[in-house]
């Protein structure tokens, strides 16, 4: 269920006050306190912290209402509806200066009441994503590591950090409102002068929508150095040109080349004792070299491949993109890393990370492509260990949210059931609930461990793990069949505490039959009740994270915790009708041979 949102009215006749509150609390609000002055509206606002005010302007006390909304929107960032019966020139100059999120004017009726609350808790939402919004792209923008400048009308209006230290200047104004040829040599190497050159640029990414170049800037200190440009435009507006702008330095790969090119024995030496693969292609996109150590990635030697096609061991959905880099390389266009998968001499397919430019001979043209691989195989693991892991840990929040909740509100239950009963078993079974959190706790405490010791699934007799679940629910008639072990981790407890909690809760179910058995190479635990049953309809979306629908407005996060945590232990959850009535929950999960 959704939380009311609270409000606080701020009015110093107390009729109308009343008057408010017993309309708003009429509309489902929560009415968080009345308030008669200025200076305790700001006090209230600072500690009871509610998502609106209502404010009178005109109030008890030396501060009026629009000073004590300037305060509140200002230092606790609450939204204010100002309720007048009156506003004059003035003050509703003074009244706009504090940036309120509505005005009802008084008398007023009571679908309008709704309406300006509605629209300012609306509004202020609204106004609150931008704002994080905004402040996430700026942050992206600020801490990029590459340098990003924007060019508004053929000038740098903005830029990060990373470009400020790239041309090592002190500070954004130095840089700022300059054509991108003021940053850089008279002329570029081909002999273009870079004001003409870097019109040509702009003006083809506006026409192409962006466009990725070689460039040579200059520093502050007058050291000039080679870029690799990626434009993209914004807005082609003939009064309202806009290009985003992204500079990488190149000059390593840029000296690399030379060395290469200068010292083709050094090259070979290099090339033969690195662990990567370096190959060298002719416009024909067939091997004229490729050192030895090929034969670690595909299991060919280098004889096998020279004046072969590269083709011949990619990966066939590949190839087409890969022959594509090797046509935009070979048309002097700067291609960045990019990933395939190679075909092993065994049958295996071994993903390959390619770094490729182009071979120029002593005039500058292009006679082939040299390129290193990189076998990433031991990198794709990792990533799918860390995604692993992340999923677990994710699993492990939720658990801990939906669990804990659920047991918090049966404690609250319990305690406020015993104020007015005084039966000692709502004590015993607060207590019996705060036993069963920390528990949890400890076994979530033990799981995450377990998580970053980068473990594997263990196994559990699955009836162990029921009998200690069963305990949490004394009031319900369990018959357990059967045997089993399966491959799981600490979270499997709540697997069963879930689906037992689903079908009592939500089904109303007095009884519920756990039956284990072998199925092939799996364990099935079918988990039966007599309850009210799962509706057809919604059968496909009950272990959808954030699914809704009963008497109570959910189902439970506890069947989205089920689904993800069989599927960490490689295994899945569906459910059927029981017979004559009610649902079965059926896990299926890896077996212990």
């Amino acid at each position: 269920m959704d939380k009311k949102p609270k409000i606080l009215i701020v009015e110093d006749e107390r009729i109308i006050a009343l008057e408010m509150r017993h309309k708003l609390e009429s509309m489902g609000y929560d009415i968080s306190a009345i308030i008669s002055s200025g200076e305790d509206a700001v006090k209230k606002a600072e500690s009871l912290r509610p998502d609106l005010v209502l404010m009178d302007i005109i109030l008890q006390g030396e501060m009026d209402g629009v000073e004590a909304a300037g305060q509140i929107r200002t230092r606790f960032d609450i939204p204010v509806v100002y309720v007048t019966a009156n506003v004059s020139d003035a003050g509703l100059e003074d009244i706009t200066r504090s940036e309120p999120f509505g005005c009802l004017f008084k008398p007023f009726k009571d679908i309008e009441l709704q309406a300006a609350v509605e629209i300012a808790l609306h509004k202020y939402k609204m106004d609150k994503k931008l704002r994080e919004c905004e402040e996430k792209y700026r942050n992206l923008f600020e801490k990029a590591k590459d340098a990003i400048l924007i060019i508004y009308n053929r000038k740098f209006v903005d830029c990060n950090q990373a470009a400020i230290e790239m041309l090592r200047y002190n500070n954004k104004d130095e840089l700022l409102n300059t054509h991108p040829s003021e940053l850089s040599p008279e002329k570029q190497p081909d002999g273009k002068m870079s004001f003409t050159k870097a019109d040509e640029m702009m003006k083809t990414a506006f026409k192409n929508g962006g466009h990725r170049f070689e460039w040579y800037h200059k520093k502050s200190d007058g050291e000039i150095f080679p870029v690799e440009v990626s434009l993209t435009a914004i807005s082609d507006d003939k009064n309202n040109q806009i290009l985003h702008t992204i500079w990488r330095d190149i000059t390593e790969r840029k000296q690399t080349e030379k060395a290469l090119r200068d010292s083709e024995k050094k090259y070979r030496t290099l090339a033969e004792t690195t662990n990567d693969v370096i190959f060298v292609l002719d416009l024909d996109g067939k091997f004229t070299y490729i050192s030895p150590v090929v034969e670690r990635l595909t299991g060919y030697s280098w004889q096998d491949l020279i004046g072969h096609p590269f083709t011949e061991i990619i990966v066939p959905e590949y190839v087409e993109s890969t022959v594509e880099h090797f046509k935009k390389g070979i048309d002097r266009r700067n291609i960045s890393l990019y990933e395939i998968e190679v075909k092993h001499k065994d049958g295996r397919t071994v993903p390959t990370e390619l770094n490729v430019s182009s071979l120029l001979d002593a005039t500058g043209e292009i006679t082939g492509r040299i390129g290193i691989a990189r076998n990433i195989t031991e990198r794709k693991e990792a990533e799918e260990e860390v995604k692993s892991n992340r999923e677990h840990l994710a699993l492990i929040n939720q658990i801990l949210r939906h669990d804990l909740t659920n047991d918090l509100v049966v404690m609250k239950s319990s305690l406020n059931l015993y104020k007015v009963s005084r039966e000692k078993a709502l004590l015993e079974e607060a207590e019996d609930r705060v036993k069963k959190s920390l528990s949890l706790i400890n076994r979530m405490r033990e799981l995450e461990f377990f998580i970053s010791r980068h473990s594997k699934l263990k196994p559990y007799k699955i009836n162990d793990v029921i009998d200690e679940t069963i305990k949490n629910y004394p009031f319900i008639d369990f018959e357990i069949k059967g045997r089993g072990q399966v491959m799981a981790d600490d979270s499997l407890a709540s697997v069963i505490d879930n689906i037992a909690g689903n079908a009592v809760i939500h089904g109303k179910a007095d009884r519920i039959t756990i039956t284990a058995d072998k199925k092939r190479d799996m364990c099935e635990v079918r988990i039966a009740d007599n309850g009210t049953g799962i509706p057809d309809d919604i059968k496909a979306n009950i272990f959808e994270e954030g699914f809704m629908h009963g008497d109570t407005g959910h189902t439970g996060m506890g069947l989205h915790i089920v689904q993800k945590a069989m599927e960490n232990y490689g295994g899945y959850a569906y459910v059927e009708d029981n017979k004559p009535k009610g649902a079965v929950f059926v896990l299926r999960f890896r077996r212990v041979k």
